[in-house]
């Protein structure tokens, strides 16, 4: 049977990196029997893929089945941050259309501290956060369900459950809990490239091959982010923010 790996993120673990890395070198992945299939693609994710999913549209979700089925590669890796968010019955969904593979769960969790922090730094550099660090948890703690998830290429903001455990255990329940690999996003316990550690992950024995993973999306400082959210601030009142709704961040985060 075909293995099949899920990288369901989660956000701000270095996901961008890991697919960019995958995309770049799909053609060097072939050669070692894996396969980043291109059905379903939006940039280098697969956010397209897990909104079918969730929109129970199957006409991409087909031809993505048809795509790993066919030809001789037994290894197969998807990746999208908008897995995390998925319930119990589109997990479920997940798992039928998946039936004919052995199907493995990949996740990174980070400290949820750290998770929060870079987080913010995220929505202040894109310009949907305008308050300090403080103000912004003040917010997300008084408001239950808040959605704390980042807009990426057009696709809806994603929210994050922090419940690790949770989450963890409903993707358990579904697809077996031997086959959920977890990985811990701290430095000590990682690879030094984490596209080699998330290939080691699904089982590649040859990995020196592997060239780094390119740096994509980098979060900046909690102290580097207040100045520059500051210095955004108070270039705004200087800038058409009709003409660029987030000019005003881009401005100061790209003086960097």
């Amino acid at each position: 049977m075909k293995k099949l790996y899920i990288h369901i993120g989660y956000p701000k673990t270095a996901t961008s990196s890991i697919q960019q890395g995958l995309h770049q070198n799909s053609a060097e992945l072939a050669l070692h029997g894996y396969c980043y299939p291109a059905t379903g693609l939006i940039g280098v994710g697969k956010h397209a893929l897990a909104h079918d999913i969730q929109g129970n549209v199957h006409s991409r979700i087909q031809q993505l089945i048809r795509e790993m089925r066919s030809g001789s590669l037994e290894n197969f890796i998807l990746s999208s941050e908008r897995f995390a968010t998925f319930s119990r019955p589109e997990i479920e969904q997940l798992q039928r259309v998946c039936a004919d593979f052995d199907t493995y769960i990949v996740v990174y969790l980070r400290q949820q501290d750290a998770f929060i922090q870079s987080l913010w730094s995220q929505k202040s550099k894109i310009g949907v956060q305008r308050g300090s660090f403080v103000d912004w948890v003040d917010v997300l703690l008084a408001t239950p369900g808040y959605n704390v998830g980042v807009a990426d290429e057009g696709v809806s903001p994603i929210p994050v459950v922090l419940d690790y455990e949770q989450t963890l255990r409903m993707w358990a329940r579904v697809f077996g809990l031997d086959h959920i690999l977890v990985r811990p996003f701290e430095r000590s316990q990682l690879h030094p490239n984490i596209l080699v550690d998330l290939l080691q992950t699904c089982g590649m024995q040859d990995t020196a091959w592997v060239p780094e993973a390119p740096q994509v999306n980098v979060t900046p400082s909690m102290k580097t982010t207040e100045v520059l959210r500051t210095l955004g601030e108070r270039l705004r009142p200087t800038m058409d923010t009709q003409d660029s709704r987030y000019g005003v961040y881009q401005v100061a985060f790209n003086m960097m």
